[in-house]
């Protein structure tokens, strides 16, 4: 019920915020304002997610938006190391593709594409409504049962779980100043208990500037301004991944030192 820029005044009107973002599993919608305007929020946030009009002129100016920002990530090395990263360990299967998509695939979108999709993603048993503040449920409940009603359609067939593939690596050559390394291992999904762990690990290896591979690698040999490591639970699986940007020629001996930890 509100074109682009009532939405993006609605609630900034109000001093809120209204975002959105998309993961390999999930896409998410947010908004937050005073707890007195969270009818406000709740009734933009149902027309957002069960009533856009995928009108044709709009989806065509989306696109080209879509390619601009597939180009800033093409410029940009780490965010495409990580999408070279996620190639490499899953595969064929859709995790192994871009979040952003490709021009070609952007391209390919047409309103009933869109139309279609909605319609089997955006379904009641598909969506989940989370909320945190000054609030009371059960008024939540009567806003979100008002603002909100998600359309029907056949449910999505569930992807298999990806395969395993044998170890493997990557070079790819680009004009850049820095060798941007990205290593990482399959991990477990976030059902499994043994994630608690996984985080602790991943805390204490790269989580911080008092982790093991920030103090060696960069406090103490001096080799990289970024160095982290990093951990994605997902529905069938994990990752886990290293990250660090050096100088070209500096490579081998921050492996090295990625090694030595690694081993320790």
């Amino acid at each position: 019920t509100r074109d682009a820029r009532a939405i993006a005044a609605s609630l900034e009107s109000l001093g809120g915020h209204l975002d959105a973002f998309t993961t390999r599993e999930q896409v998410c919608y947010t908004a937050r304002v005073l707890s007195e305007h969270l009818p406000e929020a709740i009734d933009v946030l149902g027309d957002i997610v069960c009533r856009s009009r995928f009108d044709p002129a709009e989806v065509e100016r989306e696109k080209s938006v879509i390619r601009e920002e597939i180009l800033s990530y093409e410029d940009n090395p780490e965010e495409k190391v990580g999408d070279q990263l996620a190639a490499q360990l899953w595969g064929d299967h859709s995790l192994g593709r871009p979040i952003l998509g490709t021009i070609a695939s952007v391209d390919a979108f047409t309103s009933e594409v869109l139309r279609d999709n909605f319609r089997r993603r955006y379904r009641g048993d598909q969506l989940v409504i989370a909320a945190a503040g000054d609030l009371a449920m059960d008024g939540l409940a009567r806003l979100v049962e008002s603002s909100f009603a998600p359309p029907t359609g056949d449910s999505p067939e569930p992807e298999p779980a990806p395969r395993m593939l044998p170890p493997n690596v990557r070079h790819a050559v680009e004009d850049v100043q820095q060798l941007y390394l990205s290593l990482g291992a399959r991990a477990m999904p976030y059902a499994d208990p043994r994630r608690y762990a996984m985080v602790v690990l991943d805390t204490l290896l790269g989580g911080g500037m008092s982790s093991r591979l920030f103090q060696s690698i960069r406090e103490e040999a001096g080799l990289a301004y970024s160095v982290f490591s990093s951990v994605d639970f997902l529905r069938d699986g994990g990752l886990v991944s290293i990250h660090l940007g050096v100088s070209p020629g500096r490579g081998r001996q921050a492996l090295g030192l990625l090694r030595d930890e690694l081993t320790r």
